[in-house]
């Protein structure tokens, strides 16, 4: 079995996936008690977001100018 360090891109990406699907999971539920049954706006709470989240990870990712997963 061989033994490598976690690298800085790979513990942001640990970091960032687990706080984003903890955002994901709970936001709805949060977001609904607050408005009731507001469908509409629930959805355009989840839809804004998203955006802002893959806009952060979009520019934390130029930050590593090797990696190419933008």
């Amino acid at each position: 079995m061989l033994k490598y360090k976690v690298g800085t891109l790979e513990a942001v990406m640990l970091i960032l996936t687990i706080v984003i699907v903890h955002t994901i999971l709970s936001l709805p539920r949060d977001i609904l008690v607050i408005t009731s049954s507001a469908t509409i706006l629930n959805l355009i709470y989840i839809t804004a977001i998203a955006l802002c989240i893959g806009y952060f990870i979009y520019r934390l990712l130029r930050n590593f100018p090797r990696s190419r997963y933008y």
